[in-house]
């Protein structure tokens, strides 16, 4: 007979505790977007403090007044951008979309052509002459169009949360002692040091960061605007340049794959007539990419936060997911949060210490921790 005791185990605390953050995740979830703008604020009010306590340090201007001319800058240099850019961009956009079935119709023909000059792609040509389309283009534009009617609502309304987002960075940035000796107050003593030098360095990279960013993605699109007019020189004439440079210079903010996006919807509005076309478009806009990525951005940023590409590209995955295109934008700035909590909060609490790199590099050569001497 089996006299051993019976452990029971209680999962009751376990469900309540499950229970708990399932309903935190829901509760968090329906205010995700008041949530973001409040990090938003706090992240542009981080990033434009070190503007403030400069013209304090070199001009002495008082904190309020600075920061109402840093807040009139931002708005007043947003609005004439609009003003300048979106109707340019609007006229453009409105021309891809006409000239659109027109070219996809060439290059049906092209594709067809091609498809006759060899034996093995011969029934590939018949396929792509019995499709239509140019008329399937067009039965999609009228939904397309809608779409675009949408999101011009969408940005409206992105530009109205613009405006609040950066209220609140201003009140953020006209006062911050208050706030930050009372986020601070709730840190208990020991630890209170480190959150210290964690919102030192969070604020100098972020800051950094907004700076280096904004120049980089003017120099991007003004880069791809030269190469693209340029091209003409060679009988290579682009369509739309303008938004194509615009598209250019939005897309540089997104890390890693930025690049990428910017160059896909010139290449695809070059290849008809001429596909070859295509092909100088894609390495012009390379060779500017070459240039911003591997001239001026180490001259900008230096080793700036020294974010690993695999991490940059991870934030991306993360942050779009949760935040759609807002949080593949703000990858950046999320991750100099991330790893400035992480080096400066968990870090200095493991026993050991960070791990040199040539422990690393031993590891990566698939030398185990017990094997080392």
């Amino acid at each position: 007979m089996d006299t051993r005791p019976v452990r029971v185990i209680n999962l009751v605390p376990a469900m309540l505790v499950g229970f708990a953050i399932y309903l935190a995740w829901r509760a968090t979830s329906r205010v995700a977007e008041p949530l973001l703008l409040i990090t938003l604020a706090i992240v542009v009010a981080a990033a434009l403090n070190p503007l403030v306590l400069w013209a304090q340090l070199r001009f002495h201007v008082p904190r309020a007044v600075s920061s109402a001319v840093i807040l009139f800058l931002v708005i007043g240099s947003l609005g004439l951008l609009t003003w300048l850019l979106v109707p340019t961009l609007v006229s453009q956009l409105s021309s891809l979309i006409q000239n659109l079935p027109g070219q996809v119709e060439e290059l049906q023909g092209l594709v067809a052509d091609w498809g006759d000059r060899s034996a093995l792609f011969h029934s590939l040509s018949d396929s792509v002459r019995t499709m239509d389309l140019a008329s399937q283009v067009q039965r999609v534009l009228p939904s397309t169009l809608a779409g675009a009617l949408g999101a011009t609502t969408g940005l409206l309304n992105g530009l109205l949360l613009g405006v609040l987002m950066l209220l609140l960075g201003f009140y953020v940035l006209l006062q911050p002692e208050p706030l930050v000796r009372g986020a601070l107050s709730g840190i208990p003593a020991r630890y209170r040091d480190d959150v210290g030098r964690a919102l030192v360095r969070v604020g100098g990279q972020l800051g950094s960061w907004l700076s280096g960013t904004v120049f980089l993605s003017a120099a991007m699109g003004v880069l791809v605007w030269i190469a693209l007019t340029s091209l003409g020189l060679f009988g290579i004439h682009v369509q739309n340049v303008f938004l194509f440079a615009v598209i250019a210079a939005v897309t540089n903010v997104i890390p890693v794959i930025g690049g990428l996006i910017g160059m896909v919807p010139p290449v695809l509005a070059s290849l008809s007539p001429n596909p070859v076309d295509a092909l100088w478009v894609g390495v012009a806009v390379f060779l500017v990419q070459q240039i911003v990525y591997q001239v001026l951005t180490p001259i900008v940023f230096g080793r700036g936060a020294n974010l690993h590409p695999a991490s940059l590209l991870a934030g991306v995955l993360i942050f779009s997911g949760l935040f759609g295109w807002v949080g593949a934008f703000l990858a950046v700035p999320f991750l100099i949060i991330v790893k400035a909590v992480y080096e400066e909060l968990y870090l200095p609490t493991v026993a050991g210490g960070s791990m040199t790199a040539a422990e690393a590099r031993d590891l990566v050569k698939g030398s185990a921790p017990e094997a080392r001497e």
